[in-house]
């Protein structure tokens, strides 16, 4: 894997896999499981020096996916490394894992919802009403809705 750590030109610090470097095809930077590093200061008194923490979130939402691709401007990097850190890569795993959790969690929500829609629209024309029996070749193949005059073709 190609794990890279990423500093954008607008401060934003990026950990993600590069899928493929900009060549003479393409001028963008292609990578995917993108994860923001969000860094929180907080004024500690007694010991100003352990007083900094990240928290790892994903960088884009709906993009969570392990097959989604992203695309990055070189001109949008400051700088880039390489992850070399066991713990961090750990935490970024990790991190990706969750992502990858929650985007099959609204795949499978969205599934839901879309069935229970279609079978909701499905049992309101069934009860509609209708006596035709209904075909590829049966007329027009026109539905009409129990809403009034709206029809789908």
């Amino acid at each position: 894997m190609n794990l890279k750590q990423f500093k954008l030109t607008n401060g934003e610090e990026i950990l993600c896999e590069v899928v493929e470097w900009p060549d003479e095809t393409h001028s963008e930077i292609l990578v995917r499981n993108v994860i923001q590093i969000v860094t929180k200061e907080i004024s500690i008194e007694a010991d100003p020096g352990y007083g900094r923490y990240y928290i790892l979130r994903p960088w884009m939402m709906y993009v969570d996916g392990y097959k989604e691709i992203v695309m990055i401007s070189p001109t949008s990097v400051a700088g880039t490394a390489v992850v070399v850190d066991t713990d961090t890569s750990e935490q970024y795993h990790y991190g990706v894992s969750k992502m990858q959790d929650l985007h099959n969690f609204r795949i499978q929500e969205s599934a839901e919802r879309e069935s229970a829609l279609l079978s909701d629209l499905l049992s309101t024309v069934v009860t509609s009403g209708s006596t035709k029996t209904l075909t590829d070749s049966a007329g027009t193949n026109v539905i009409v809705f129990p809403s009034g005059s709206d029809k789908v073709h």
